[in-house]
């Protein structure tokens, strides 16, 4: 095989081989935004459900509330009837008693009611925008992630490209004039000699 052909081959593989990893490098960040895109998707998927539990605490809490007024109410009921039975002013002394601390306990419960509600809406709400912002840290990552990947697979074809261009370059200053160069160096100065350069120095 002359050194010509031995050149182009070696350029060849060369250049081909970093094709080939730019190419591998396409797939893999391709690979890489697809994985973060699926992430992604999982995080919104949180999100979306958390809200969705937020909203049911909430539901729950209003339906429990109704039912504790409800059965307040029923208490108070009674508690008139209880005193009417007993020929007791329902509107004055024990009685009255009775019936306001009937609805200072209803009051207490509903409050500690909405609390926890809202304690744990306000975690699942909380919950839902962590979520959310896990989605856009995901598919922001996989982005950087995929162009460092094919910036990589670039870097090594450019790589391969300028190596192939520098062993022609080589190859070919040796074939065309690597010789005279040699000659240069050791001191031949052309058809006129040194003394003629000196002359015309």
């Amino acid at each position: 095989m002359g050194m010509v052909a031995a050149t182009a081959l070696s350029v060849g593989s060369t250049v081909l081989g970093g094709i080939a990893q730019a190419s591998a490098a396409r797939q893999q960040a391709e690979v890489q935004r697809q994985q973060a895109e699926y992430a992604a998707r999982q995080h919104e998927f949180n999100a979306e459900r958390a809200r969705v539990e937020a909203d049911d605490i909430s539901a729950r809490a209003a339906e429990e509330e109704r039912q504790l007024r409800n059965k307040a109410a029923q208490i108070r009921g009674a508690q008139r009837a209880a005193a009417g039975a007993s020929g007791l002013n329902a509107g004055a002394g024990s009685s009255m008693d009775l019936l306001r601390e009937t609805a200072h306990i209803e009051e207490q419960d509903t409050a500690n009611l909405r609390f926890n509600a809202m304690r744990s809406r306000g975690g699942r709400i909380a919950e839902a925008q962590q979520s959310s912002w896990n989605a856009q840290a995901t598919r922001i990552g996989g982005e950087n992630a995929a162009r460092a990947t094919t910036n990589a697979g670039k870097a090594a074809l450019w790589g391969s490209l300028l190596g192939g261009a520098s062993m022609v370059g080589s190859k070919w200053d040796y074939l065309t004039g690597g010789s005279k160069k040699n000659s240069s160096s050791s001191g031949y100065a052309g058809p006129f000699g040194l003394s003629a350069i000196k002359r015309l120095g």
